[in-house]
């Protein structure tokens, strides 16, 4: 989504993690991506994505275990994505939602796959 957004232009940080090695790796080098990873067992590297990924652990998958198969399971995460990131007021943004927060920006952002709207 970020890519489609902004294109190249997007920097990318990752974790050490394998799935942002190999294939994914290739495919933003060969676009033209810049990637920083961040330094292994460094959280605080990176507080903004440990900081979405343990809300949506805690708000989205611990609190709802009815998904009983990965379509229905990506249907739910996709609601909470889709709240998060629309419809939710942040403390950072001063309490806009990210959607009211692009809009001082003149900027949008497309809601593609994540939108269950």
């Amino acid at each position: 989504m970020a890519i489609k957004a902004f294109g190249s232009q997007a920097v990318i940080v990752n974790d050490n993690g394998s799935e942002n090695f190999d294939q994914a790796y290739a495919y933003l080098k060969q676009i033209g991506v810049t990637q920083y990873f961040a330094r292994p067992h460094t959280p605080k590297d990176k507080p903004h994505v440990e900081n979405i990924i343990g809300k949506l652990q805690q708000e989205c998958l611990d609190e709802d275990r009815s998904a009983d198969n990965v379509a229905k399971l990506q249907i739910q995460i996709n609601r909470w994505l889709n709240d998060y990131h629309f419809f939710r007021p942040h403390q950072a943004l001063n309490y806009l939602t990210p959607d009211e927060f692009c809009a001082t920006l003149d900027i949008t952002i497309p809601r593609d796959e994540v939108s269950t709207m």
